[in-house]
């Protein structure tokens, strides 16, 4: 088994643009169509709705991409954006720009959880290192509380990636779609009861590249 921190998983993600030309937006588009792919799965024929809840960051970009794959399939999908703010640059705001042109991004309400036959958590990815407070404290509790299906994107939302700590409250997941390489926290023990099954998704990364990260974390 091969498992890797978020400081290499970001510099798996650095790498693959100095070395091999690949943008970090060709890897969001990635990551997003296969956690598109694994919900469908998920779904088992159901048309929705699919409640996919995008956070500040590149874990929201995931997000968002995942679900426009899901709408462009014919999924009942209902966007909600948790602390995203309109006009943010990098990837996620471009993606965030093309989900807002097919669907209205609603605020997070937890009456919304009640319709939902899946639930998609994009609220934090990998670079979460402090316990989770306020609105982004009160999701996860809300998520949790529903016990509806969740498939949590890269790690679920609260999980520390390279340790497995809780942070404050966690995501229990049924699925945990991670990008590129499997994380260290996500198989650690607290992980594995947060994360539920994990699938490890192809989203591009050159196999020379992932070969080499290979040997530092065995």
């Amino acid at each position: 088994m091969f498992a890797i921190s978020a400081e290499l998983s970001r510099e798996l993600d650095r790498r693959a643009w100095e070395e091999f030309k690949i943008p970090g937006l060709l890897l969001m588009e990635n990551a997003g169509l296969r956690a598109a792919e694994v919900a469908l799965g998920m779904l088992n024929g159901s048309a929705g709705p699919v409640v996919v809840i995008c956070g500040p960051g590149n874990n929201g970009g995931d997000g968002f991409v995942c679900a426009r794959h899901l709408f462009n399939r014919g999924i009942d999908v209902r966007t909600v954006s948790v602390g995203f703010r309109s006009g943010s640059r990098g990837d996620a705001g471009i993606n965030y720009e093309i989900i807002r042109q097919l669907m209205p991004i609603e605020t997070f309400d937890q009456a919304r959880l009640k319709e939902a036959v899946l639930i998609i958590d994009g609220l934090f990815g990998i670079g979460l290192n402090r316990d989770l407070e306020g609105v982004y404290r009160q999701t996860v509790e809300d998520v949790n509380l529903w016990k509806k299906p969740v498939l949590s994107l890269d790690v679920p939302s609260g999980l520390n990636t390279d340790t497995g700590a809780v942070l404050g409250v966690c995501i229990r997941a049924d699925v945990t779609v991670t990008f590129g390489m499997n994380k260290l926290g996500l198989v650690s023990k607290e992980g594995q009861r947060f994360a539920g099954e994990v699938v490890v998704a192809d989203i591009g990364i050159p196999r020379p590249l992932l070969e080499k990260f290979k040997t530092e974390c065995r």
